[in-house]
């Protein structure tokens, strides 16, 4: 596999897959992730393991800004 043509990082769809958006902003270089999970509590939460920086919560903000 040619990994040039990946982008790696976390990324969110809000339409069942048709559309993805990168939402890995502030957890350092994306190819260091080793784990993602989301919360058994609550699906609004996801947690992260990146290797060398440790873990990172992320929270899922399903409110939208008025148009």
């Amino acid at each position: 596999m040619n990994w040039d043509f990946l982008n790696h990082g976390v990324y969110l769809s809000e339409d069942g897959g048709q559309t993805w958006s990168k939402i890995n902003i502030g957890i350092g270089s994306s190819t260091q992730i080793s784990d993602l999970e989301f919360d058994s509590q609550n699906e609004d939460l996801l947690w992260l393991t990146h290797h060398g920086s440790g873990f990172f919560k992320g929270e899922i903000n399903r409110e939208k800004a008025p148009k």
